[in-house]
């Protein structure tokens, strides 16, 4: 008899739980007129419509606190429609909700926001490495502390390189596991603070995709894909006949290109495989942005050996034809980004008759550091290295031709560990000096 009545009192309670946010809101995309906002939230009521929307009743009226929030942000940035989307998947209770903001006239499409004063300055984070420490004696949490100093560092946006979180054993074989992995990466206190603190731009690497060094031909291809897209909120995945997730977008006078290194992978073959590389060279020729920022999982210039790690030119002539490119189009104001490493550097490549090319390599953000960061390397540049947990920042200041990228290196406190800076006329062609005439 007692169990019937503790079961009467509880049952109310149980059917009506009122769903909560445990992660989030996190801002992704944003452009002058439209906004993505991602949020992970548990006990959310069944939703049978075929939208995943109850017809009857808005997806915010169930988190009051977030609609507030959505409302504001959709008040500050003068948007006044909104369209969400609950994800079909759920596990273990929990969902991801994506929601888009935008607004109901046409919105601004040029490449660069051309004014009469120039492109305004901005800066972005970047990093690469979060490892989720599987054991307390690791003392993982103490090392995520490094998104607390990130979070005090002024920046526009984050850009993470890859290896966003790990799947260990065997995890990469399991929808769900893979799916609550990075549900505890999102609860994590320190994460989830920053990742309210500004928008979140990402890439994937072979830890996050799937198996260390996977490729191609790994059968969860399809699955990780999934996840990636339910837990980011980037402007799009791949295109309409090319899987994966690279994508392009466009702060004021920069374009980024975020590269796919692992869903076309094939061993001793390609990186990134015909159909992306095509879509890249197709982007760079009709970007009129000052800079460009190409960003990938694995190193692009350096050329290490198979032993000492992943880089483009394991992958049979991509990385030629890709330098190939750059030269013979007059593609300006190129610098590549990566991670993977497990020690940061900055790789610098002289080409003749051409400006140099850099490479700002940023790993890790809590994984332990890689002792082979010691040996030689032709390409980096001297001082750069720096082999403990750390984050970057990119800095785009200057009017007109006097513009220039910073690029910064911080240590898991914030503190500046180095800085660089390459001017705009220094990612343009050479001028061949003219030979004086005789008299």
């Amino acid at each position: 008899m007692r169990l019937i009545i503790f079961l009467f009192f509880i049952l109310p309670v149980c059917v009506f739980a009122q769903p909560r946010v445990v992660s989030g809101p996190m801002y992704g995309h944003q452009t002058d007129s439209t906004a993505q906002i991602w949020v992970l939230v548990k006990d959310i009521p069944h939703l049978a419509s075929p939208t995943g929307l109850a017809s009857d009743q808005p997806i915010l009226s169930y988190f009051p606190d977030l609609e507030k929030q959505v409302s504001e942000f959709s008040v500050k940035n003068g948007l006044d429609t909104s369209k969400i989307d609950v994800q079909d998947a759920e596990v273990q209770e929990y969902k991801t909700i994506h929601i888009h903001l935008s607004k109901t006239d046409a919105w601004r499409s040029a490449a660069i926001n051309e004014t009469e004063k120039g492109p305004a300055n901005f800066s972005f984070l970047t990093g690469s490495c979060t490892f989720p420490y599987p054991y307390k004696a690791l003392k993982g949490k103490d090392k995520n502390f490094i998104f607390k100093s990130m979070g005090y560092t002024v920046s526009d946006f984050m850009l993470w390189l890859g290896d966003n979180t790990y799947y260990l054993d065997k995890e990469w074989r399991s929808y769900e596991k893979m799916y609550l992995k990075n549900v505890k990466m999102r609860k994590d206190k320190y994460i989830n603070e920053f990742i309210q603190s500004r928008p979140q731009y990402a890439i994937w690497d072979d830890h996050d995709f799937g198996p260390n060094d996977s490729d191609g031909s790994f059968v969860g291809k399809d699955t990780s894909l999934l996840i990636f897209q339910q837990f980011w909120a980037n402007p799009s995945y791949g295109h309409d006949s090319t899987k994966g997730i690279f994508t392009h977008f466009t702060k004021e006078d920069v374009d980024f290109f975020l590269l796919d290194g692992r869903y076309h992978r094939e061993p001793d073959v390609c990186m990134l495989g015909d159909k992306q590389l095509d879509w890249l060279k197709e982007k760079l020729k009709k970007s009129k942005a000052n800079f460009k920022i190409i960003a990938s999982g694995n190193q692009i210039l350096p050329e290490m050996g198979k032993k000492m790690g992943e880089c483009m030119a394991h992958y049979g002539s991509e990385k030629d034809e890709l330098l190939e490119f750059l030269l013979e189009e007059k593609i300006t104001g190129v610098i590549f980004l990566s991670g993977d490493r497990h020690y940061t550097e900055l790789n610098y490549y002289a080409r003749e008759d051409a400006y140099p090319l850099y490479e700002f390599t940023c790993s890790p953000i809590t994984s332990l550091a890689n002792p082979t960061g010691k040996f030689k390397n032709p390409y980096r540049a001297k001082e750069s290295l720096y082999a403990k947990q750390n984050y970057g920042r990119l800095s785009f200041s200057g009017t007109s031709d006097e513009r220039e990228c910073r690029i910064e290196v911080f240590d898991y406190t914030g503190f500046l560990v180095w800085s660089h800076v390459i001017p705009l006329k220094e990612l343009k062609p050479r001028q061949k000096k003219k030979k004086k005439k005789k008299k």
